[in-house]
């Protein structure tokens, strides 16, 4: 702390005059510190404008580009049905197109008939409907042939049970017959002739005509559409009624490939269904599906284009 005091005994304040001459002194440094500021002020400045300079000379530039005078831009009337974009130079225009073909999914389609025939003969007296593969399961109840109900419990009885069933209900001598070399059932009136066969009515309970594949056609007899043996999906692999038996090695270790992607399988633990389900949740890139009527397997991609399915 400065205790001093000037000029006490003289009466001359010599402080005041130190002070006064000192910044005299400084007065250069400060002219040049004032000076320092307004060089950095013209500076900052000068900065500025090189960098909006350089701004300005990049977009003069992107200007004279050929890729920014030459640029097109595509738009279409609904964008759910198509998109489109225009390269550099294409030529302005109002554009139809007119789609007589959309792209479809490639498809890879099994043999038909893999599933083995109902029965192995023309005898038809052994095992009972609920046992014999008929796909889908035939449900108990009545059918109608010829205007007589006729009664049917595939839990018990046979087809042959049925064929009687039929003869003794049914007015006009109808017999059942199958064929093993076809794989189909055959009903007929006996001595050909007469009205034709009626079989089928709103009251029926059982589904054994539909699944039998027997409709009306005007005449004496009646033939199933197609062959009637086919695979049962709820079933496991092994006991899915294939016309070729599906094994695994014996270990449960099954395993192919499809457009490169494994698919494991278990011949008597995974049912056909399991293993649908299993491909169509694969990274394979495809769906798998089953025809009844056809009795037969299809794989489609599930993006559309010519890409073909690898097995």
């Amino acid at each position: 702390m400065d205790l001093g005091l000037s000029g006490l005994a003289s009466g001359f304040d010599w402080r005041s005059l130190v002070d006064k001459l000192a910044d005299v002194e400084r007065t250069p440094q400060k002219r040049l510190r004032s000076e320092q500021s307004t060089l950095q002020t013209r500076n900052n400045a000068f900065g500025s404008i090189k960098t909006q300079h350089k701004v300005l000379k990049d977009r003069v530039d992107a200007l004279k580009s050929n890729e920014v005078l030459q640029a097109r831009k595509a738009t279409v009337s609904d964008s759910t049905v198509l998109t489109a974009t225009a390269a550099p130079g294409g030529a302005a225009g109002t554009y139809e197109f007119n789609i007589s073909q959309l792209a479809t999914a490639s498809k890879m389609v099994g043999a038909t008939g893999i599933g083995a025939n109902l029965y192995p003969s023309n005898s038809v007296n052994t095992g009972t409907l609920a046992s014999k593969g008929f796909n889908p399961l035939i449900t108990a109840g009545t059918i109608t042939v010829d205007g007589a109900q006729v009664t049917i419990d595939p839990a018990v009885d046979t087809l042959q049970d049925v064929f009687d069933r039929i003869d003794a209900a049914a007015p006009g001598n109808i017999q059942g017959t199958y064929s093993a070399t076809t794989d189909t059932i055959t009903l007929r009136r006996l001595g050909g002739g007469g009205p034709p066969l009626v079989i089928g009515s709103s009251t029926d309970t059982s589904n054994f005509l539909s699944v039998a594949r027997l409709s009306n056609n005007g005449t004496s007899q009646i033939d199933s559409s197609s062959s009637l043996g086919s695979i049962t999906p709820t079933a496991t692999l092994n006991a899915a009624n294939f016309q070729t038996a599906v094994t695994d090695g014996g270990a449960g270790a099954g395993e192919f490939k499809i457009n490169g992607v494994s698919i494991s399988y278990s011949a008597s633990a995974d049912s056909v269904q399991n293993l649908m389900d299993r491909i169509n949740a694969s990274a394979a890139g495809v769906s798998i599906s089953y025809d009844r009527i056809s009795d037969q397997f299809t794989l489609t991609n599930k993006v559309t284009g010519n890409l073909g399915v690898a097995v």
